[in-house]
């Protein structure tokens, strides 16, 4: 049975380390299992020369399953599988026309929290365990924060909304209560209301303390994963972040004493707000081997093969129970409460990153004068819409 799978470095050796154990236990079937470039996957699939087992970016099984080019799953697998202890939003994300097509085998991103330097908190004056809870506070904090000198360079960000994870401007229509695809109508909604609200807030947020200012700030640290991010140089006191940023802070900067909590409420919104990533797994058309490949994908499921992710790697799991406080770090704990607190994914449509792209183009258009709120959004949706 032939597997195909997208991943480098510590991922790729836990999958591998997981299909030798599957092997070992049961002789079956032979699982071989390729790292493959996710592109030419979608090429072969779409070609009709599919492997038994695919690993598909979360927001596209859908789209492949509208298209289809997926199997549903066997019946039975909802029967012996506890789909109420999967994270919802993974089998929401993979649900079409009541089918579910796919299982989240790999760990998940859990996206849009606040983490924020204490130290920086404590020096302003503000209570470094009491980050701020509404939007209001948020540009109180932020302005707090701040520091520029005496050229009107930002030496210290306090907070600057499209950095790191708010960079995926989704985060920010979410955040508002706002949408970005109607799966009823089939319609791109870039111009929901909320999304409007929201990125007029950003351009708002962006003219206080002007883009050029912000951009040469920013040209001076790197990725928000990496050693240089503004956030582990002690260059910026708040940023929108994700799961992953516990470990890249022990890795990168285990001087700092960060917090973690959720990203403030706009008025009218509840606090608890999330959005997840991560992969899926499924059985694509014509793949010969499907009873096997769905055996596969139950094992792959039990929480002792989960939670060797989380005891190799510290990463979060699809599988509510298999998440184990004893496995994670005291500063992980609180993406727990976060997982079950997240009801969002990407759009699952083709042109997914061209709508991210496009988005945080125009908001970038927006703070340079070029388009506003409305406008811009119009524009993108009308693109998407025709390319769908």
């Amino acid at each position: 049975m032939t597997v195909w799978f997208s991943g480098t470095g510590l991922n790729k050796d836990i999958f591998l380390s997981l299909v030798e154990r599957y092997n070992t236990l049961q002789n079956k079937v032979y699982v071989d299992a390729e790292s493959m470039d996710y592109n030419k996957m979608l090429v072969a699939i779409t070609g009709g020369m599919p492997p038994d087992l695919g690993q598909i970016a979360g927001e596209g099984v859908i789209d492949l399953a509208r298209r289809g080019l997926l199997q549903p799953l066997p019946r039975y697998i909802q029967e012996h599988l506890m789909l109420k202890d999967i994270a919802p939003v993974k089998i929401k994300e993979a649900t079409y026309n009541g089918l579910l097509y796919a299982l989240p085998t790999y760990p998940i991103d859990i996206n849009g929290s606040l983490v924020w330097n204490k130290e920086h908190f404590a020096v302003a004056g503000i209570n470094p365990d009491l980050p701020p809870l509404t939007i209001k506070d948020l540009e109180l904090y932020a302005a707090k924060l701040t520091k520029v000198n005496g050229e009107g360079r930002i030496m210290q960000a306090g907070f600057i909304p499209w950095n790191a994870v708010g960079s995926k401007p989704f985060t920010w229509g979410w955040r508002f209560g706002g949408d970005f695809y109607d799966y009823t109508t089939e319609k791109v909604t870039a111009t929901h209301p909320k999304n409007i609200e929201a990125f007029t807030w950003l351009a708002d947020y962006g003219m206080r303390y002007g883009l050029a200012a912000i951009n040469e700030f920013n040209v001076r640290y790197g990725r928000y994963y990496a050693a240089d991010s503004a956030l582990f140089q002690g260059a910026e006191s708040m940023q929108v972040l994700y799961s992953n940023t516990p470990g890249h802070a022990r890795a990168f900067a285990p001087h700092l004493e960060l917090g973690h909590g959720y990203l403030p409420a706009p008025e009218g919104q509840s606090l608890p707000f999330g959005w997840l990533g991560g992969w899926q797994m499924g059985i694509p058309i014509g793949a010969p081997h499907t009873a096997e490949a769905a055996e596969f994908l139950l094992w792959l499921m039990e929480p002792a093969q989960q939670q060797e992710w989380q005891k190799q790697g510290g990463f979060f799991l699809p599988r509510i129970s298999a998440n184990s406080l004893n496995l994670l770090p005291k500063e992980s704990h609180f993406y727990v409460d976060m997982l079950l607190a997240s009801q969002y994914y990407r759009p699952a449509i083709g042109p997914v990153n061209t709508y991210n792209n496009q988005l945080l183009a125009g908001l970038m258009d927006i703070l340079a004068g070029k388009t506003t709120p409305v406008e811009m959004l119009t524009n993108i949706e009308r693109n998407i819409q025709g390319q769908l």
